[in-house]
């Protein structure tokens, strides 16, 4: 099953997980790994119900495991149950308290929200995981969106200049920048950031953004 998911085939691969599931053979150490190695299987081809399923089991095996707990957010978050997400990225600090990680991941349920209070949440936790880790470009972009939603224009600009600075092939900073350009009435910029975007990542949705 593992060598299947490397491969990227996961259609054999869950087949794989699934008969050591029904084996459940008690004798294997490695058998606990198995609900998170297929809910990452099901995560991956987005079928974030059934990673869900096997990412509670997993958690109830191992109720101490930060790491658990934050996949588990993750993917409620993926399946728009952000109650649920934020729920469940609490329970993660609580077991791990500097998660960088999960803070950026509960700043991305928060922006989400898509309400004031959410986009004022959010820049608090990225701002959080920034003092955490300077270096973290997720961070920087993301607080670069969460200061663009109130307006902060210039501002943004420089988190995702950062962003930019410290992994120049992190091409989610050079599409997010390319719109805080436009709307800076930087044409001319817009449309050198969506380039190297493309350069970067030519996803049909960086395409469309460049057209």
């Amino acid at each position: 099953a593992v060598c299947y998911h490397n491969m990227g085939q996961i259609k054999q691969a869950l087949r794989d997980y699934s008969i050591v599931l029904l084996l459940n053979d008690a004798n294997t150490s490695r058998t606990h790994k198995v609900p998170v190695n297929r809910g990452l299987a099901y995560y991956e081809i987005g079928d974030y119900n059934n990673a869900l399923v096997d990412f509670k089991l997993a958690v109830k095996d191992r109720p101490q495991d930060a790491f658990l707990y934050y996949t588990l957010g993750v993917c409620y978050d993926k399946n728009h149950q952000q109650k649920e997400a934020l729920e469940a990225l609490a329970k993660a600090m609580q077991h791990k308290k500097h998660f960088t990680e999960c803070i950026v991941a509960r700043g991305n349920v928060y922006m989400s929200l898509n309400t004031e209070r959410g986009f004022t949440y959010s820049k608090r936790d990225f701002g959080r995981a920034l003092v955490l880790d300077p270096t973290n470009s997720t961070a920087h972009t993301n607080l670069g969106l969460a200061l663009q939603s109130f307006g902060k224009m210039n501002e943004a600009w420089k988190q995702m200049t950062a962003a930019i600075k410290i992994d120049p092939s992190y091409h989610q900073a050079f599409e997010a920048r390319s719109v805080v350009n436009l709307q800076m009435g930087n044409t001319f910029g817009a449309f050198t950031d969506i380039n190297t975007a493309v350069q970067i990542h030519p996803s049909s949705n960086n395409l469309t953004n460049r057209g």
